[in-house]
């Protein structure tokens, strides 16, 4: 069996010579390469795919938040946003003039609720949810409700949620807007690359505005935006990837439906629960195990049967970073408990059977045996209470 890596990207000999001859066209054409037609049907595609009214393309999901977050103008106000997510997350907010303010997490690794709601000032501006792993959290209804009753924006951060829906309902169409990211590893992508989603026609204008540094039709600028463009090669390529989204969310199914029958029974190992009216993209399976075994499961995959692990979703979270830290309010147990006990198999579209029987076999087998070590060492109790 060759090395298996924690993904690969899903481009088939279609869309190849899809984009190649886009590529020829566009440079043929002598059109601006940059937000021309391309844009345009990726913008239409997606917004179609997500049930949304508005799409508006930008050069990467951390612009797509960093805009969202400018529309309801954070700056010099507080933020809250979970403690469990990519430091991405926290620098939107900080360049968009914002203070992170860093809550708790649920078992599901999302967003809770309740700590959300004991956050709450009269100078937070906004709450970010991020949809970890491409699931959509049970919770969010409540959390939802909670931003409501306090008149206070709800801002998804959907960079891993592409496709992904709750109670019929896509990411990115729950609260003001989703900034999605189509980064060389996320479920559709293009390299580099983002999309604001919005029902907003005021959000989508402004994003409109700021992503072309705010430049008015006459040459000025009336409020300060950036150089947020995507160029008409990421577009088109864009464009073979959301043409194929349904049929890469359904490999990405396959994949996980695997593991998880093949998982089923080991001790202290799971396989994190989904809503049942949630339709995840499974961009990441978490499997939750005891804390302090994730090293050495990834190293024995690697050496003894060439499979890399795919990143965990987080194994850092930011209030254990220095970068952050001074945005931490208390502890985050549910938290710090989440990031350290999981694992992420690889899982991409084209996976094959063997493959995916290879990975899922291994992992057993690895799991079995370092738990099996971990029960007949003196850390059972420690770990089973963490």
């Amino acid at each position: 069996m060759k090395p298996i890596p924690p993904f690969k990207y899903c481009f088939d000999e279609e869309d190849s010579a899809f984009i190649a001859q886009g590529v020829h066209d566009l440079l043929q054409s002598g059109n601006f390469l940059t937000l021309g037609r391309n844009n345009e049907i990726f913008e239409d595609e997606f917004r179609q795919a997500h049930g949304a009214r508005y799409a508006v393309a930008v050069s990467s999901g951390t612009a797509a938040l960093e805009i969202l977050l400018r529309a309801v103008e954070v700056a010099g106000r507080k933020v809250i946003m979970p403690s469990n997510t990519y430091g991405a997350t926290a620098v939107s907010i900080l360049h968009a003039g914002g203070v992170p303010v860093l809550a708790e997490c649920g078992e599901d690794f999302s967003l809770d609720p309740g700590h959300v709601e004991s956050l709450l000032r009269p100078d937070v501006a906004a709450v970010v949810v991020v949809h970890i792993g491409g699931a959509m959290s049970a919770a969010l209804p409540r959390l939802l409700d909670v931003c409501g009753r306090h008149g206070i924006p709800l801002i998804e951060d959907a960079a891993h949620a592409t496709g992904a829906s709750l109670a019929s309902r896509p990411a990115g169409t729950w609260g003001l807007g989703g900034a999605f990211s189509f980064f060389s590893t996320k479920v559709i992508t293009c390299g580099e690359g983002g999309m604001i989603v919005t029902q907003d026609a005021r959000v989508s204008d402004l994003a409109r505005l700021l992503r072309n540094h705010a430049k008015r039709p006459n040459g000025g600028m009336d409020v300060i935006g950036y150089n947020w463009r995507l160029t008409e090669i990421q577009a088109l390529v864009g464009i073979a990837q959301v043409r194929k989204l349904s049929k890469i969310l359904e490999e990405r199914r396959r994949v996980a439906e695997g593991y998880a029958s093949r998982l089923r029974g080991v001790s202290h190992v799971s396989i994190v629960p989904v809503a049942d009216d949630a339709a995840p993209n499974y961009y990441k399976l978490l499997v939750r195990l005891p804390a302090g075994l994730r090293d050495r499961v990834r190293s024995a995959m690697q050496d003894r049967f060439a499979v890399t692990l795919g990143g965990e979703v987080y194994a850092v979270p930011c209030h254990r970073q220095k970068a952050f830290a001074a945005y931490a309010e208390g502890t985050y147990p549910v938290t710090d408990t989440v990031c350290d006990g999981h694992i992420c198999p690889p899982i991409f579209p084209g996976m094959s059977p063997a493959e995916c029987d290879h990975v899922a076999t291994a992992l057993r087998t690895v799991l079995i045996e370092e738990l099996h070590e971990w029960q007949h060492s003196g850390d059972v109790e420690r770990d089973l209470v963490r």
